[in-house]
């Protein structure tokens, strides 16, 4: 072993999770560089092209990837991994080939199908890296994967950016995706230490299909559901109409996933050894619960209450019609925010049926709601989709409750409490607004000041109502000026 073993085994996990967030910022990134670029209809087709091949994408190689990892001593193993994952991909490009036809005749729309068409032949690069991701973690190797994923990442972004600049447009993303896959592939192959090797064990495939079958379903329905969602807004109402709903989704998902990654990480650290005390197990399903949820009311709140002056402002007016979306899409998530670490609490229980189940039914209830809310309008879809996260959390929140040795009515007065602290942010915020206005304050100066006042209302509040996970932040806070050489009073 190297010097830098060591090393590379402290710092490899640490790096591989921030090459997580990093993919998670350039995704954010192309997004609404591509909502600048493009007009609702274009950004719909592109949104729809990418909700396709992501639901797609889940066929190669996942659950492959991690029973190499799992199966690191078993014979053959890698090398009829390589041959399932290559043949996933052929699956996947004659399903995206198909599927760019039928798009194009349900939404009239031939970009859609033109944008799969060219999307397809990356499933092979795709299968490349993944297989040969999921090698180079069976060994140890994660700094280098970090690494490796965060400079292709990077290619893809610049890729992007540029293809948008030079007016490829909704053409953008297939040399996002291209030029990420070719990278990374190239990168892990010149990381020295891996090499195709052919072989195939028909008991190996056969353990590994049944163990790859239940983590692509239910990656697939997840996936699937959001693609079914965008195509039948589209169907039902126009490409436009789905690209607005698809931005308002996005930027409402990108305020939660911050916050929920952290919160799943540390769940799964700390509830497996907690299981067996179950007043242990209750308080730290309590206490990050309402960490995430004191961070998510202030995030997805507080976009809310702008977004009817920050939306056209950065995008063109245009894009005024999102902001009703997301607002009721909001009110819908703060409400269901308590349910959040129902997918860990299931799984550390071994209830695998029950989180099948939300997957699953929460898929079903979203389609379901487009078909409800479409023939009434862009809002009403919204205010169906909304009144459907809230039916999937009510449905499971009981289970989730007792699993996790919590009394429901204690996670009821949590929602409340957070409730006030989201009242007395927004009394300030729209207060400051309708007073700045007043004054003949406009643009991004009266945006700023609004989100001031009720960044300093919603702390005073959080203080008060919400003490515990104030202090959690403010110790965060403290901590992180400390390592700068920053006491804090």
């Amino acid at each position: 072993m190297t010097d830098t073993a060591p090393a590379s085994s402290r710092f490899g996990p640490a790096l591989l999770a921030a090459s997580r967030i990093w993919v998670q910022l350039v995704n954010a990134a192309v997004l609404f560089a591509v909502t600048l670029a493009l007009d609702p209809e274009r950004f719909g087709a592109f949104m729809i092209a990418a909700s396709a091949q992501a639901a797609l994408a889940v066929l190669v190689g996942h659950g492959v990837y991690e029973y190499v990892i799992k199966e690191r001593d078993r014979a053959l193993t890698a090398q009829t991994a390589f041959a399932f994952t290559i043949a996933s991909a052929f699956a996947a490009a004659l399903l995206a080939l198909a599927l760019s036809f039928a798009l194009t005749r349900i939404l009239d729309s031939p970009s859609i199908g033109a944008l799969l068409r060219w999307l397809a032949p990356i499933f092979f690069v795709s299968a490349l890296t993944v297989f040969m991701e999921s090698v180079m973690i069976r060994d140890g190797r994660m700094s280098a994967v970090a690494v490796c994923t965060m400079i292709a990442d990077g290619v893809g972004l610049v890729l992007a950016l540029s293809g948008l600049a030079m007016g490829a447009g909704v053409y953008a993303l297939v040399l996002q995706r291209a030029g990420r896959e070719i990278t990374l592939a190239a990168l892990f192959a010149a990381s020295g230490r891996w090499r195709p090797r052919f072989g195939f064990a028909p008991a190996v495939a056969a353990d590994m299909a049944r163990f790859a079958g239940a983590i692509v379903s239910t990656r697939f329905i997840a996936n699937g559901g959001q693609m079914a969602m965008d195509v039948s807004i589209g169907a039902l109402l126009s490409v436009a109409d789905a690209g607005l709903f698809r931005l308002a989704n996005r930027i409402l998902l990108i305020g939660w996933d911050v916050l929920y990654q952290p919160l799943r990480t540390s769940l799964w650290a700390r509830l497996p050894q907690l299981k067996h005390d179950a007043q242990a197990y209750s308080a730290a399903v309590t206490q990050q619960t309402e960490i995430f949820a004191l961070g998510v009311f202030a995030l997805i709140g507080g976009i809310a209450l702008i977004a009817a002056d920050a939306l056209p402002l950065a995008f063109g007016p245009e894009w005024t019609g999102a902001t009703v979306v997301i607002l009721v899409i909001a009110i819908a998530r703060l409400l269901a925010a308590v349910t959040a670490p129902a997918e860990v609490v299931f799984g550390v229980a071994n209830r695998t049926g029950m989180l099948a189940a939300t997957v699953i039914g929460g898929a079903a209830l979203n389609l379901v709601s487009v078909f409800v809310g479409a023939p009434f309008g862009l809002f009403w879809t919204g205010v169906a989709h909304g009144a459907a996260l809230i039916i999937a959390a009510a449905l499971f929140f009981p289970a989730m409750a007792r699993e996790a040795h919590i009394a429901p009515g204690a996670l009821i007065a949590l929602w409340a409490r957070l409730s006030v602290n989201a009242l007395v942010m927004a009394g300030a915020v729209l207060i400051v607004l309708y007073a700045s206005a007043l004054a003949g304050l406009g643009g991004w100066p009266r945006i700023a000041v609004a989100v001031a006042a009720g960044a300093v209302a919603y702390m005073v509040a959080a203080r008060t109502f919400t003490p515990r996970g104030y202090a959690a932040y403010a110790d965060a806070f403290a901590a992180a000026l400390a390592r700068l050489g920053v006491r804090a009073r």
